[in-house]
């Protein structure tokens, strides 16, 4: 198994030239993160022959389809020194499609009482769930109130208690809140790193401790650059993101069209945009295999029509 932390500035990631920074966005991070599978399997050829599969969860809704998507094409024309022989790929509790997903979020805190009729309604109101470039500035002031709603709540899980311990929190930089999608919306608002975020309810913590340990990053080989800032689960480096398609609906349809393996999973208990309700899920791929369907019965047809003239 292979772990690969993308996008650059996430983690142990970096990079030599700060403007890099500030390109980030999906295009790019797929264009990395095909870049290093590539070089990974120069280096080790003898994986090469082995059937490759893709995994991720939350905003990797967009990572991985969109680098499947990149393998595929590049598949295409490629030598055998650049193949890569993907199968598939599974997505969990993953941001695939903001209509839904951010609709779903927002439905999820209303109907468990953690936010009022009110501001529910204002939400739903002031802010485009399918366009997030055509926000109005009110929609900021309610997300705002969205998230100080839960600032006493874990969002990952609203039944457990939140991390109260102060010693597994004293020397560690990043706050108890963290990134969530879409990115395109919360960017737009500059909410890149207040949503309450955490688990256990002090893994989080657990996380952030053990991997800032001298002998732990040594062993990792990790940190080998000698970073000026200590790792965290929400990386501070990453301030913006550039591009962010509403949906990546339509590359699973084509992934799924050209014949590869996806399993996509969501639990029930978390709330935030990749955490939406059975019921925003249901919607979600009510929409996706209802065109999926389409496309195979216009194949069944064309396939049966062609047998009956043959016949």
């Amino acid at each position: 198994m292979l772990f690969l932390e993308a996008p650059i500035g996430v983690g142990f990631s970096y990079t030599n030239k700060s403007k890099d920074l500030y390109m980030l966005g999906d295009r790019v991070t797929a264009e990395d993160s095909h870049a290093f599978l590539i070089g990974w399997f120069k280096r080790f050829p003898s994986f090469k022959s082995h059937d490759f599969y893709l995994a991720g969860e939350s905003y990797a809704g967009h990572y991985v389809p969109q680098l499947a998507k990149l393998i595929y094409e590049r598949n295409r024309g490629a030598s055998k020194n650049s193949y890569v022989n993907l199968k598939g790929f599974m997505i969990g509790n993953a941001a695939i499609n903001d209509p839904t997903d951010v609709s779903g979020m927002f439905e999820y805190a209303w109907s468990h009482a953690i936010i009022s009729d009110q501001l529910y309604n204002n939400i739903l109101k002031e802010c485009n769930f399918g366009q997030s470039e055509n926000q109005t500035r009110n929609c900021g002031d309610y997300i705002r109130g969205f998230i100080e709603e839960y600032s006493e709540i874990d969002i990952y899980n609203i039944y457990t208690p939140v991390c109260l311990s102060n010693s597994l929190q004293r020397g560690i930089s990043s706050s108890k809140f963290g990134v969530a999608p879409p990115a395109s919306l919360l960017s737009r608002h500059n909410f890149w790193h207040k949503l309450p975020s955490g688990y256990d309810p002090c893994t989080e913590h657990y996380v952030e401790k053990y991997f800032n340990r001298v002998d732990v990053q040594r062993a990792l080989h990790a940190n080998v650059t000698k970073l000026s800032y200590p790792y965290t689960t929400c990386s501070g480096v990453i301030q913006g993101w550039n591009d962010s398609p509403d949906t990546v609906l339509p590359i699973i349809r084509k992934l799924l069209k050209a014949g590869l393996r996806i399993w996509i999973y969501r639990c029930s208990l978390r709330n935030l945009s990749i955490f939406l309700p059975f019921v925003q899920t249901r919607i979600m791929f009510i929409y996706l295999f209802f065109i999926i369907s389409i496309l195979i019965n216009i194949l069944w047809l064309k396939s049966k029509m062609k047998s009956m003239n043959n016949n």
